[in-house]
């Protein structure tokens, strides 16, 4: 991938993690809702959580009511977001791949060690880690009804010429929107920016990084991750504000500090 393709698209991605600060900030779901809504005309069914929330309500998070739908298949914005899926992989180098497939193996909290060093391990932090897997239980139950109902097709199973990251032959195809491990990065993110605020601003350059490798993998689009962006940063907003999370929160950051992190 050539630099200029890498600042185009860090700069997209950046604005998303912008716009979804400030929800964070000023409490702008109610507006998001409402654009939300207006564009869904047809939602599909969705089905069941399979997993059981440890701190969030999901009737709180109707993903149709904070992000708008993707683009259909076939419109001239799809075609664009599959036409730019084929220029990253025409310009990705092997590194870039290798890459890609590490973040596509690896969806815990510590993907940030790249920011917070290679003692931030779960070998090392159990608290910070079962913090992690929380976070990221209640992050794939909103995701998941995301793409339960928008059903966006995988970019790999609209066009048999997408190559990257292996996937199952057997996994459903219509869960491209929002992308799940988008989600839980920018959750992440968000949550260790409140415990690391010295390095906010690289811990989210990772979250974005993190979600860029969905399209080098091939797995995801533009929209997809940009969703995430949002969903994960209303999401990780109420967290900090719920008391038993924060509570969880105040334990992993007694860890670090007791482990030598510099926050």
């Amino acid at each position: 991938m050539n630099s200029a393709h890498v600042r185009v698209s860090f700069r997209v991605l950046g604005s998303a993690v912008l716009a979804a600060s400030i929800l964070c900030i000023t409490g702008a779901p109610q507006a998001m809702a409402q654009q939300g809504a207006s564009a869904v005309t047809a939602p599909a069914k969705s089905a069941p959580a399979k997993r059981q929330p440890v701190y969030i309500d999901p009737a709180h998070f109707d993903p149709v009511q904070l992000v708008a739908p993707p683009p259909a298949d076939g419109t001239p914005r799809a075609k664009a977001e599959l036409a730019e899926l084929h220029a990253i992989q025409k310009q990705r180098a092997p590194v870039e791949l290798a890459r890609a497939l590490a973040d596509d193996k690896d969806e815990s909290i510590f993907i940030y060690a790249s920011v917070l060093g290679p003692r931030f391990k779960a070998e090392v932090l159990p608290v910070t880690d079962a913090m992690g897997k929380a976070i990221r239980n209640d992050a794939e139950i909103i995701a998941n009804m995301g793409k339960d109902r928008f059903l966006r097709l995988r970019p790999y199973a609209l066009d048999k010429t997408i190559a990257g990251c292996p996937y199952a032959a057997d996994k459903p195809v219509r869960t491209s929107y929002p992308s799940g491990h988008a989600m839980n990065g920018y959750a992440y993110g968000v949550v260790l920016a409140q415990l690391f605020p010295a390095r906010a601003e690289a811990i989210m350059a990772r979250a974005a990084d993190y979600a860029e490798q969905r399209l080098v993998c091939g797995h995801h689009y533009r929209a997809d991750v940009n969703a995430s962006a949002i969903l994960a940063t209303v999401y990780a907003r109420e967290l900090l504000a719920n008391p038993a999370f924060k509570a969880k929160l105040d334990g992993a950051a007694a860890e670090l500090k007791a482990a030598g992190f510099d926050r």
